[in-house]
């Protein structure tokens, strides 16, 4: 593996690199040490998108979940390579919501680091049965405190020394872990051609894999699965649209519309059960208690209003 490892430290986007990673994985992935973590059976998964207006709504599944036109995909994704399509998602921590989790992957306010209120349909899909996911280590560069990264970190290091795994298959894990972690922007998606090709050569073994979400700081769980799967393990349980909060390093999604039975298109949305709302005194209310003034976030909304009715 040693080669392998020279090439991806080497590596520059060439065709020649990517020829040579392609041949070099396909008879070295099998060696590697597999981690897994069990999605149990009724777990939920998480899938967002943005919504700036009513005819936004998704109507039907297809428009919540992964592209199904996958010939028309002409961009590279973390873990997917042009023409590919796969289910991009996000489960519960012990940090973070899965919801929390899906909306920071995709947040101008995260990204940008803004803060307000941003609107998001969600996508809530249930596991029919338990099974196991590859979990991809956590580099040992310096991250933000995380459980997660934490966990991952103390399993991987028994389990590595437990089976006494070689110099070079470590190594490998690191450098790929690193680019599971690349933090890249958009039209920058070229840089993301090493981890597609590692990734999309590991998934053709395995169903799909479980990483740290890069923009929750890794407090969050993401998860990636080949679509035939995702579809095999999971069903749309329920489609939820409601508005996401940032304020300082604090976030929050609170429900206002959902589409209990999705079976039954298109979507028809009603409001959550009454246990499920919340009022806007009740989100700041939620905000205060974490030490953020009532006035400081009243006076970001008013201002984010104003804009918003600037532009209509």
């Amino acid at each position: 593996m040693k080669n392998t490892n020279d090439i991806i430290k080497a590596f520059d986007n060439s065709e020649d690199h990517i020829e040579q990673l392609q041949l070099k994985l396909r008879s070295e992935l099998n060696g590697l040490p597999l981690m897994t973590r069990a999605i149990n059976k009724n777990q939920k998964i998480f899938r967002c998108r943005n919504i700036k207006k009513v005819s936004d709504y998704p109507l039907f599944e297809n428009e919540i979940s992964y592209r199904p036109d996958k010939e028309n995909i002409t961009s590279i994704g973390r873990c997917n390579w042009e023409r590919s399509s796969k289910f991009y998602g996000s489960i519960q921590s012990d940090e973070l919501p899965g919801d929390v989790t899906a909306i920071s992957e995709i947040s101008s306010l995260i990204r940008n680091d803004k803060e307000g209120s941003e609107q998001y349909a969600v996508g809530v899909w249930e596991a029919t049965e338990t099974f196991s996911l590859m979990v991809i280590k956590p580099p040992s560069l310096k991250l933000p405190d995380s459980k997660v990264v934490t966990e991952f970190r103390n399993v991987f290091n028994k389990e590595l020394e437990n089976n006494q795994v070689t110099d070079d298959k470590k190594e490998f894990l690191e450098l790929y872990g690193r680019e599971m972690i690349k933090k890249v922007f958009p039209n920058e998606n070229e840089k993301y051609t090493l981890s597609a090709l590692v990734s999309e050569t590991i998934l053709d073994y395995q169903p799909g894999m479980i990483y740290t979400s890069v923009q929750s700081a890794h407090k969050g769980l993401n998860v990636v699965m080949n679509t035939n799967d995702f579809d095999n393990h999971f069903y749309l349980k329920h489609v939820v649209i409601g508005e996401f909060f940032k304020f300082k390093n604090i976030s929050a999604f609170r429900p206002t519309l959902v589409c209990a039975n999705p079976r039954k298109t298109p979507f028809h949305y009603e409001l959550p059960p009454e246990k499920e709302r919340s009022t806007n005194e009740e989100i700041i209310a939620l905000f205060e208690r974490q030490g953020i003034p009532h006035s400081y976030i009243v006076d970001i909304l008013t201002r984010q209003m104003a804009q918003a009715v600037e532009k209509v």
